[in-house]
């Protein structure tokens, strides 16, 4: 039988779908959320079904410490290592494999993030702390305490993804795609905040194993070896949102200027509701007006951002928005590259914990893995 996990609970669109597929009896299902706010909602909604689902409170030390969810369901455990490669993992020592999830068994040489770190009891100034859902606190983790203590796995499996896929945006690049076949130099250039840098990557600015490269390097990589005359350049910068884009295009943008240039803001902007929506893609616009009075031919890809950790509502708030705004501004030299619809459909398997790598906004290694191969399937390499 088909078992189910909505990681939103305590959003009113999960709680309403989940209601539909217990009534239908469509499969077991697991919500993840508060149980006392699900189920006063539920209430609140009128929802007849939810108390026949089962609540896993992600707060839940025993919960956190035992079971974790792998993006498809594996058929065979080939590796479990530390995030760092230098320690492995022994099966039926430290983890079993229960029910398509890795189980850590007790005693268990796989570290345990204490709770108090990730939400600590009260503000301190050493740790930079934001309001949390549930009336607690929520750190900002960074100096490679979550890299330390993710693990990865790897693993045979024969599933099926069905999630959203990034389609081929070949179309609305149509100069950048005809230079290229044709073998001109092209100039790829990067520009947005702390994702784009990116913070909180192994090889980039933790400089520890396994020392992988930005999201921007390895897409590069790979283009490059399909076209040799791609350059690249990043001019990203951490903290920043789109009014600065705007304000610094003449010299971001300076030499070399760019022929196709990726456009990674929202994350900042949609925090603490300071930037609404409409004002950041006007922002996104004014960018790309600036940019192309210095290459009046320069085309564009548009980053729908990632989402942050829905347990910081002063960081979780409109970014989902911008993405169906940044569709309708899709044309022939302005392409959009769907990192929100990526995530989303990420995690509805996999928990947030498990692609964060500073517990609130910036990607891991795995999920910075996601954006390549986002942005490669924008250029239709899959």
């Amino acid at each position: 039988r088909q078992r189910i996990v909505l990681p939103e609970g305590t959003e009113s669109r999960t709680l309403t779908a989940a209601d539909h597929i217990i009534a239908d009896d469509i499969a077991d299902l697991i919500l993840i959320g508060d149980p006392a706010e699900i189920n006063r909602m539920a209430s609140d909604m009128g929802l007849k079904n939810i108390s026949r689902a089962t609540i896993v409170n992600p707060h839940d030390k025993a919960v956190i410490d035992k079971y974790a969810p792998l993006l498809y369901e594996p058929e065979k455990i080939l590796q479990v290592c530390s995030g760092t490669c230098d320690v492995e993992y022994r099966e039926g020592v430290d983890y079993a494999l229960v029910d398509g999830k890795l189980r850590r068994l007790p005693g268990s040489a796989i570290p345990v993030l204490a709770h108090n770190i990730p939400y600590p009891a009260e503000k301190t100034e050493d740790v930079w702390s934001f309001d949390c859902i549930d009336g607690g606190l929520i750190a900002v983790l960074g100096n490679h305490i979550l890299h330390r203590h993710q693990v990865l796995v790897s693993y045979r499996h024969n599933s099926p993804w069905t999630g959203f896929v990034q389609q081929d945006r070949t179309g609305m690049l149509p100069r950048t795609m005809r230079m290229l076949a044709e073998g001109k130099p092209v100039n790829l250039m990067f520009f947005g905040d702390s994702i784009t840098t990116p913070a909180d990557v192994s090889g980039n600015s933790l400089h520890t194993p396994p020392d992988m490269p930005s999201w921007p390097e390895l897409a590069f990589a790979v283009l490059k070896e399909k076209y040799p005359s791609l350059t690249y350049t990043n001019t990203a910068v951490g903290g920043m949102a789109s009014p600065w884009g705007v304000d610094v295009v003449k010299e971001k943008f300076a030499e070399p200027v760019p022929d196709l240039a990726v456009i990674g803001f929202g994350m900042n902007d949609a925090t603490g509701d300071s930037i609404k929506p409409l004002d950041f893609v006007g922002n996104v616009c004014h960018i790309m007006e600036r940019a192309r009075t210095l290459n009046p031919d320069m085309e564009f890809i548009l980053i729908a951002t990632s989402v942050p950790n829905p347990m910081a509502p002063h960081f979780d708030r409109s970014q989902r928005e911008h993405e169906p705004l940044f569709l309708q501004l899709e044309r022939p030299g302005v392409a959009v590259m769907r990192m929100t619809s990526v995530h989303d459909g990420l995690l509805t398997r996999k928990r947030f914990y498990d692609m964060t790598g500073n517990n609130i906004n910036h990607p891991n290694d795995y999920l910075s893995r996601a954006y390549a191969q986002t942005l490669l399937r924008v250029f239709g390499i899959h």
